[in-house]
Protein backbone atom coordinates (compact mmCIF):
# COMPACT_ATOMS: atom_id res chain seq x y z
CA UNK A 1 0.00 0.00 0.00
CA UNK A 2 1.30 3.19 -0.78
CA UNK A 3 1.41 6.20 1.26
CA UNK A 4 -1.77 7.91 1.89
CA UNK A 5 -2.43 11.01 -0.24
CA UNK A 6 -3.14 14.17 0.89
CA UNK A 7 -6.58 14.51 2.76
CA UNK A 8 -8.75 17.20 0.64
CA UNK A 9 -12.24 18.23 1.69
CA UNK A 10 -14.31 17.16 -0.88
CA UNK A 11 -16.12 20.15 -3.23
CA UNK A 12 -19.89 18.01 -2.16
CA UNK A 13 -18.65 17.20 1.25
CA UNK A 14 -21.31 19.47 2.42
CA UNK A 15 -23.86 17.38 0.53
CA UNK A 16 -21.98 13.66 1.87
CA UNK A 17 -22.23 14.59 5.62
CA UNK A 18 -23.61 16.66 8.22
CA UNK A 19 -22.91 18.08 11.79
CA UNK A 20 -24.76 16.45 14.90
CA UNK A 21 -24.30 17.07 18.48
CA UNK A 22 -25.42 15.06 21.07
CA UNK A 23 -26.72 16.81 24.11
CA UNK A 24 -27.58 15.06 27.29
CA UNK A 25 -28.80 16.80 30.62
CA UNK A 26 -29.34 15.45 33.88
CA UNK A 27 -29.73 16.24 37.64
CA UNK A 28 -26.21 14.96 39.42
CA UNK A 29 -28.55 14.22 42.62
CA UNK A 30 -24.73 15.20 44.18
CA UNK A 31 -23.86 19.05 46.18
CA UNK A 32 -21.11 20.67 47.92
CA UNK A 33 -21.78 20.78 51.56
CA UNK A 34 -20.28 24.28 52.27
CA UNK A 35 -20.72 23.87 56.48
CA UNK A 36 -19.50 20.29 56.84
CA UNK A 37 -16.22 21.18 54.48
CA UNK A 38 -15.76 24.15 57.23
CA UNK A 39 -16.13 21.78 60.15
CA UNK A 40 -13.77 19.19 58.70
CA UNK A 41 -11.15 22.12 57.62
CA UNK A 42 -11.79 23.40 61.31
CA UNK A 43 -11.25 19.82 62.88
CA UNK A 44 -8.01 19.20 61.21
CA UNK A 45 -6.57 22.97 62.02
CA UNK A 46 -6.11 23.94 58.30
CA UNK A 47 -7.87 25.99 55.81
CA UNK A 48 -11.54 26.31 54.51
CA UNK A 49 -10.36 25.31 50.83
CA UNK A 50 -7.75 22.33 51.58
CA UNK A 51 -11.12 19.98 50.36
CA UNK A 52 -14.51 19.90 49.51
CA UNK A 53 -17.32 17.72 51.17
CA UNK A 54 -19.14 16.75 48.56
CA UNK A 55 -22.74 15.04 49.23
CA UNK A 56 -24.39 12.23 47.63
CA UNK A 57 -28.08 12.99 47.32
CA UNK A 58 -29.36 10.17 46.39
CA UNK A 59 -29.25 6.21 45.87
CA UNK A 60 -31.47 5.59 43.29
CA UNK A 61 -31.77 2.13 40.72
CA UNK A 62 -33.82 4.57 38.76
CA UNK A 63 -31.26 7.22 38.75
CA UNK A 64 -28.70 4.72 38.00
CA UNK A 65 -30.52 3.74 35.03
CA UNK A 66 -30.64 7.57 33.28
CA UNK A 67 -26.72 7.39 33.84
CA UNK A 68 -26.16 3.72 32.22
CA UNK A 69 -28.72 4.92 29.05
CA UNK A 70 -26.70 8.14 29.20
CA UNK A 71 -23.78 6.11 28.96
CA UNK A 72 -24.81 4.08 25.90
CA UNK A 73 -25.99 6.89 24.10
CA UNK A 74 -22.58 8.77 24.48
CA UNK A 75 -20.57 5.56 23.07
CA UNK A 76 -23.02 5.25 20.62
CA UNK A 77 -22.73 8.56 19.52
CA UNK A 78 -19.01 8.48 19.24
CA UNK A 79 -18.55 4.92 17.62
CA UNK A 80 -21.20 6.20 14.96
CA UNK A 81 -19.79 9.79 14.35
CA UNK A 82 -16.07 11.66 13.71
CA UNK A 83 -14.50 14.11 15.24
CA UNK A 84 -14.72 18.05 14.05
CA UNK A 85 -13.66 21.16 15.67
CA UNK A 86 -13.69 21.54 19.31
CA UNK A 87 -17.02 22.72 20.23
CA UNK A 88 -19.23 19.33 20.62
CA UNK A 89 -20.55 18.86 17.36
CA UNK A 90 -19.15 15.65 15.20
CA UNK A 91 -18.99 14.63 12.00
CA UNK A 92 -21.97 12.41 10.47
CA UNK A 93 -21.48 11.16 7.09
CA UNK A 94 -25.07 11.17 4.92
CA UNK A 95 -24.06 7.10 4.17
CA UNK A 96 -24.60 7.04 8.48
CA UNK A 97 -27.52 9.19 8.97
CA UNK A 98 -30.13 6.40 8.88
CA UNK A 99 -27.90 3.74 10.89
CA UNK A 100 -27.30 6.43 13.23
CA UNK A 101 -31.04 7.75 14.05
CA UNK A 102 -31.80 4.29 13.87
CA UNK A 103 -29.86 3.90 17.28
CA UNK A 104 -30.21 6.49 18.73
CA UNK A 105 -33.82 7.34 18.29
CA UNK A 106 -35.05 4.42 20.90
CA UNK A 107 -31.97 5.40 23.57
CA UNK A 108 -33.84 9.13 23.56
CA UNK A 109 -37.33 7.70 23.93
CA UNK A 110 -35.74 5.11 26.69
CA UNK A 111 -34.15 7.76 28.69
CA UNK A 112 -37.16 9.88 28.43
CA UNK A 113 -39.61 6.83 29.83
CA UNK A 114 -36.75 7.15 32.50
CA UNK A 115 -37.20 10.21 33.68
CA UNK A 116 -40.41 9.77 33.78
CA UNK A 117 -39.96 6.53 36.18
CA UNK A 118 -37.43 8.47 38.36
CA UNK A 119 -40.48 11.31 38.48
CA UNK A 120 -42.53 9.03 39.42
CA UNK A 121 -40.52 7.74 42.24
CA UNK A 122 -38.88 10.83 43.56
CA UNK A 123 -41.06 10.91 46.63
CA UNK A 124 -39.63 7.45 47.73
CA UNK A 125 -36.43 8.33 47.16
CA UNK A 126 -36.37 11.38 49.06
CA UNK A 127 -37.41 9.48 51.90
CA UNK A 128 -34.75 7.22 51.46
CA UNK A 129 -32.15 9.89 50.95
CA UNK A 130 -33.69 11.65 54.15
CA UNK A 131 -33.08 8.57 56.54
CA UNK A 132 -29.98 7.65 54.64
CA UNK A 133 -28.25 11.30 55.09
CA UNK A 134 -29.39 11.59 58.61
CA UNK A 135 -27.85 15.12 59.96
CA UNK A 136 -26.29 15.81 56.46
CA UNK A 137 -30.36 16.07 55.20
CA UNK A 138 -31.25 19.18 53.80
CA UNK A 139 -34.60 19.65 52.22
CA UNK A 140 -33.12 22.29 50.02
CA UNK A 141 -30.25 20.65 48.27
CA UNK A 142 -33.42 18.56 46.04
CA UNK A 143 -35.53 20.41 43.29
CA UNK A 144 -38.87 20.32 43.53
CA UNK A 145 -40.81 17.73 42.19
CA UNK A 146 -42.68 20.06 40.09
CA UNK A 147 -39.69 20.97 38.75
CA UNK A 148 -37.13 17.89 38.68
CA UNK A 149 -38.21 16.86 34.95
CA UNK A 150 -36.69 19.71 33.60
CA UNK A 151 -33.35 18.92 35.40
CA UNK A 152 -33.47 16.32 32.24
CA UNK A 153 -32.82 16.45 28.58
CA UNK A 154 -31.82 14.37 25.61
CA UNK A 155 -31.79 16.61 22.32
CA UNK A 156 -29.69 15.54 19.27
CA UNK A 157 -28.90 18.94 16.79
CA UNK A 158 -28.35 18.67 13.42
CA UNK A 159 -26.82 21.33 11.44
CA UNK A 160 -25.06 21.86 8.29
CA UNK A 161 -21.85 21.91 7.55
CA UNK A 162 -19.83 25.04 7.05
CA UNK A 163 -19.82 26.13 3.83
CA UNK A 164 -17.21 29.43 2.24
CA UNK A 165 -19.58 29.56 -0.80
CA UNK A 166 -21.92 30.29 1.62
CA UNK A 167 -20.66 33.53 3.00
CA UNK A 168 -22.26 36.67 1.95
CA UNK A 169 -21.84 39.46 4.78
CA UNK A 170 -21.49 42.66 3.20
CA UNK A 171 -17.67 43.27 3.99
CA UNK A 172 -14.80 44.61 1.56
CA UNK A 173 -13.62 41.85 -0.83
CA UNK A 174 -10.37 41.61 0.54
CA UNK A 175 -12.01 40.86 4.54
CA UNK A 176 -14.52 38.33 2.43
CA UNK A 177 -11.81 36.40 0.80
CA UNK A 178 -9.68 36.09 4.43
CA UNK A 179 -13.29 35.04 6.23
CA UNK A 180 -13.72 32.27 3.34
CA UNK A 181 -10.34 31.07 3.21
CA UNK A 182 -10.10 30.60 6.76
CA UNK A 183 -13.51 28.82 6.52
CA UNK A 184 -11.84 26.76 3.99
CA UNK A 185 -9.00 25.52 6.30
CA UNK A 186 -11.17 24.80 9.11
CA UNK A 187 -13.09 22.56 6.91
CA UNK A 188 -9.55 20.89 5.89
CA UNK A 189 -8.81 20.91 9.50
CA UNK A 190 -11.59 18.86 10.76
CA UNK A 191 -11.46 16.82 7.88
CA UNK A 192 -8.11 15.78 8.13
CA UNK A 193 -8.96 14.65 11.57
CA UNK A 194 -11.78 13.09 11.10
CA UNK A 195 -9.98 10.57 8.89
CA UNK A 196 -7.25 10.49 11.15
CA UNK A 197 -9.68 8.97 13.73
CA UNK A 198 -10.60 6.11 11.87
CA UNK A 199 -7.16 4.94 10.93
CA UNK A 200 -6.37 5.26 14.69
CA UNK A 201 -9.64 2.87 15.42
CA UNK A 202 -8.14 0.17 13.15
CA UNK A 203 -4.75 0.74 14.35
CA UNK A 204 -6.25 -0.07 18.15
CA UNK A 205 -8.39 -2.97 17.17
CA UNK A 206 -5.32 -4.28 15.41
CA UNK A 207 -3.26 -4.17 17.93
CA UNK A 208 -5.29 -5.54 20.54
CA UNK A 209 -5.47 -8.59 18.61
CA UNK A 210 -1.62 -8.50 17.79
CA UNK A 211 -0.95 -8.21 21.76
CA UNK A 212 -3.18 -10.89 22.79
CA UNK A 213 -1.86 -13.59 19.73
CA UNK A 214 1.77 -12.59 20.95
CA UNK A 215 1.71 -13.49 24.66
CA UNK A 216 -1.38 -16.22 23.69
CA UNK A 217 0.49 -19.46 25.52
CA UNK A 218 -0.81 -22.69 26.56
CA UNK A 219 1.19 -25.44 29.03
CA UNK A 220 1.70 -28.45 26.95
CA UNK A 221 1.63 -30.15 30.36
CA UNK A 222 -2.13 -29.59 31.05
CA UNK A 223 -3.58 -27.83 28.18
CA UNK A 224 -4.08 -24.70 30.28
CA UNK A 225 -4.00 -20.70 28.90
CA UNK A 226 -1.27 -19.41 30.81
CA UNK A 227 -1.35 -16.22 29.41
CA UNK A 228 -2.91 -13.84 26.82
CA UNK A 229 -6.45 -15.02 27.44
CA UNK A 230 -8.69 -13.47 24.48
CA UNK A 231 -12.21 -13.69 24.30
CA UNK A 232 -14.73 -13.73 21.21
CA UNK A 233 -15.18 -10.13 21.35
CA UNK A 234 -11.74 -9.07 20.36
CA UNK A 235 -12.73 -10.53 16.85
CA UNK A 236 -16.16 -9.45 16.87
CA UNK A 237 -15.36 -5.91 17.79
CA UNK A 238 -12.67 -5.53 15.00
CA UNK A 239 -15.73 -7.08 12.31
CA UNK A 240 -18.22 -4.36 13.63
CA UNK A 241 -15.78 -1.26 12.74
CA UNK A 242 -15.50 -3.25 9.47
CA UNK A 243 -19.12 -2.89 8.77
CA UNK A 244 -19.12 0.58 10.20
CA UNK A 245 -15.91 1.80 7.92
CA UNK A 246 -17.92 1.94 4.67
CA UNK A 247 -20.67 4.11 6.42
CA UNK A 248 -17.87 6.63 8.00
CA UNK A 249 -15.36 6.84 4.98
CA UNK A 250 -16.87 10.08 4.02
CA UNK A 251 -14.20 11.38 2.01
CA UNK A 252 -14.37 8.22 -0.11
CA UNK A 253 -10.57 7.30 0.63
CA UNK A 254 -9.91 4.22 -2.02
CA UNK A 255 -7.03 3.85 0.60
CA UNK A 256 -9.07 3.39 3.54
CA UNK A 257 -11.39 1.22 1.35
CA UNK A 258 -8.90 -0.82 0.58
CA UNK A 259 -7.58 -1.79 4.20
CA UNK A 260 -11.56 -2.34 5.37
CA UNK A 261 -11.19 -5.13 2.05
CA UNK A 262 -8.21 -6.37 3.43
CA UNK A 263 -9.17 -6.93 7.13
CA UNK A 264 -12.47 -7.91 5.62
CA UNK A 265 -10.82 -10.85 3.97
CA UNK A 266 -8.03 -11.47 6.67
CA UNK A 267 -8.60 -10.87 10.23
CA UNK A 268 -12.18 -10.46 10.74
CA UNK A 269 -12.60 -14.28 9.12
CA UNK A 270 -10.53 -15.74 11.97
CA UNK A 271 -12.97 -17.71 14.30
CA UNK A 272 -12.25 -17.38 18.10
CA UNK A 273 -12.71 -20.56 19.25
CA UNK A 274 -9.96 -22.16 16.28
CA UNK A 275 -7.67 -19.44 16.92
CA UNK A 276 -7.30 -20.58 20.43
CA UNK A 277 -7.02 -24.50 19.21
CA UNK A 278 -4.79 -24.17 16.64
CA UNK A 279 -1.55 -22.79 16.98
CA UNK A 280 0.14 -22.71 13.04
CA UNK A 281 -3.38 -20.75 12.62
CA UNK A 282 -2.56 -18.14 15.65
CA UNK A 283 1.03 -18.19 13.85
CA UNK A 284 -0.74 -16.97 10.60
CA UNK A 285 -3.21 -14.54 11.69
CA UNK A 286 -0.50 -12.54 14.07
CA UNK A 287 1.77 -12.37 11.19
CA UNK A 288 -1.32 -10.90 9.18
CA UNK A 289 -2.10 -8.72 12.28
CA UNK A 290 1.77 -7.32 12.07
CA UNK A 291 2.27 -6.46 8.84
CA UNK A 292 -1.10 -4.62 9.03
CA UNK A 293 0.32 -2.54 11.90
CA UNK A 294 3.86 -2.07 10.14
CA UNK A 295 1.26 -0.04 7.34
CA UNK A 296 -0.85 1.74 9.53
CA UNK A 297 2.22 3.34 11.09
CA UNK A 298 2.13 5.71 9.23
CA UNK A 299 -1.81 6.65 9.07
CA UNK A 300 -1.74 7.14 12.96
CA UNK A 301 -0.50 9.63 15.15
CA UNK A 302 -0.28 13.15 15.35
CA UNK A 303 1.64 13.84 11.56
CA UNK A 304 0.42 10.92 9.36
CA UNK A 305 2.32 9.96 6.25
CA UNK A 306 1.01 12.66 3.38
CA UNK A 307 -0.88 15.28 6.34
CA UNK A 308 0.29 18.62 5.31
Amino acid sequence: MTAPSKTQPAKDLTERAMLVTLSIRAWSAKRHDKRVSEEVAARHNTSADAGAYNKVLMLSPRLDRLKTITSRARQLHYENTLPWGDWGARLLPSANFIAYTGLIRPLREEYRQAVTEFVAGYEDDLALARERLNGLWNPDDYPKPGRLARRFAFEVDVAPLPDAGDFRVSLGAEETEAIRAGIEAQVKDSVDRAVRDLWSRIYEQVARIQERLSTYTIDPLNGKVTAGIFRDSMVENLRELVALLPRLNVTGDPELAAMTERLSETLCQAQPRALREDAALRTGTLKEAEDILAELAGYVGPEPRGAT
